[in-house]
């Protein structure tokens, strides 16, 4: 098990998916055992964080290459999120 997953006591878990593009800045991150992958080859990895606004600051860090699978509360507060950041650039 990987400590960098539990990054305090944690006190969110969320699953998120990665594009294989970033395979590599995830297995330096989290290491080879941490990773799981779909049937597209996708990332699949389980977090423990230690709040929701800091996760998903993180998540950010990948732009479009991460999705928030679960919770389905985490997804919809993200894309709300996304939402936001948006209209700050539509004139």
């Amino acid at each position: 098990s990987c400590n960098k997953l539990l990054h305090t006591q944690g006190e969110i878990k969320a699953v998120v998916k990665f594009d294989r593009s970033v395979k590599w800045r995830v297995i330096d991150e989290y290491g080879h055992g941490a990773v799981k992958y779909d049937n597209n080859g996708d990332i699949l990895l389980e977090f423990t964080w230690s709040d929701v606004p800091s996760f998903y600051q993180y998540i950010l860090t990948f732009g479009d290459k991460a999705e928030i699978i679960s919770p389905e509360e985490y997804r919809k507060d993200f894309s709300e999120l996304i939402k936001n950041i948006s209209a700050k650039y539509e004139t």
